[in-house]
C-alpha cells in the first residue's frame, strides 16, 4: 500500500517486507520508503547489520530516501544513492535523528521490471551451457 496526503507518498514496510525487492518496489510510485522493524530477536549478531543493508538496496533500485527505524538494531536515513546519511551507532542504542529528504516521483527500471534481468540472464546462461559442444 501507498499512503498518500496529497502532498507526498509512502511506500510502509513492516520488517522482512524491505528484504524482498519486488515487494518493495510495488511502492514505486511513493516518493519515498518508510521501514519500521524490531531487530531485537538478532541480538548482537551482524544479523542487524545486514538487515540495515537490505534496506540501501531498496533505496537505490527505486532511487527514493529510506527512512528506517528499528526500535533495537540500526535506524537511519539512506539517499537515492544508497548513502547512509544518519544512523544509529549501536545495536541497543536510544537516539532521534532528522534529515530532510527530497520527494523523488521517477519509475526505476528495476521498480517497473524487478527482477526480470536477473532471471533472463540466468536462462540465457543456462542456455548457452547447454548448447556448447561437449569435447571429448
Amino acid at each position: 500500500s501507498i499512503f498518500n496526503d496529497g502532498n507526498s507518498s509512502v511506500c510502509p514496510l513492516i520488517c522482512f517486507e524491505q528484504d524482498f525487492g519486488r515487494h518493495a518496489s510495488s511502492g514505486n510510485r511513493a516518493n519515498f520508503m518508510a521501514i519500521g522493524t524490531n531487530d531485537g530477536w538478532w541480538s548482537k549478531s551482524h544479523g542487524h547489520l545486514q538487515h540495515f543493508e537490505f534496506a540501501r538496496l531498496r533505496a537505490i533500485e527505486n532511487r527514493k530516501w529510506v527512512a528506517r527505524a528499528a526500535n533495537t538494531g540500526k535506524s537511519g536515513f539512506i539517499d537515492p544513492q544508497g548513502k547512509v546519511i544518519g544512523k544509529t551507532l549501536n545495536w541497543d542504542e536510544q537516539g532521534c535523528l532528522t534529515q530532510k529528504i527530497s520527494l523523488e516521483d521517477r519509475e526505476t527500471w528495476y521498480s517497473r521490471w524487478g527482477d526480470f534481468l536477473v532471471i533472463f540472464l540466468f536462462i540465457t546462461l543456462v542456455g548457452v551451457q547447454f548448447r556448447k559442444p561437449q569435447r571429448n
